[in-house]
């Protein structure tokens, strides 16, 4: 841990068990404490990639698929998701067709599915 980011685990240790020098701490107990840190805590945010914290993550994939549901009443165009965001992923390109008859829908399905007309 230390090797991965030292400033993040001092400040975990100072944070959690109020230890502001590590190095006094016998490695054992060191190595307990550290294993005891939170998911959450800067030493194993920065250890698994992860930007931010899990109810952010699942506060942003809710909005994404609210902004999804209510896209229905629009013109079916969707903004960049929040978790891209979060994540630091890029979306995949945005699919979402509309049309302005029934029947252009119909053409549209019987092409996408390879069906002749």
């Amino acid at each position: 841990m230390i090797a991965d980011g030292e400033d993040e685990l001092i400040c975990d240790l100072a944070e959690t068990y109020q230890i502001l020098h590590y190095r006094t701490i016998a490695l054992p107990l060191l190595a307990t404490l550290a294993a005891g840190l939170r998911e959450d805590s800067r030493i194993c945010k920065k250890q698994s990639g992860v930007k931010t914290d899990t109810g952010t993550l699942l506060l942003g994939a809710a909005v994404d698929r609210l902004t999804a549901l209510c896209s229905g009443f629009g013109d079916g165009s969707l903004p960049t998701p929040v978790m891209d965001a979060l994540t630091g992923r890029a979306a995949p390109p945005n699919k979402v067709q509309s049309f302005a008859s029934g029947a252009a829908f119909d053409v549209a399905w019987h092409k996408n599915n390879g069906e002749a007309n």
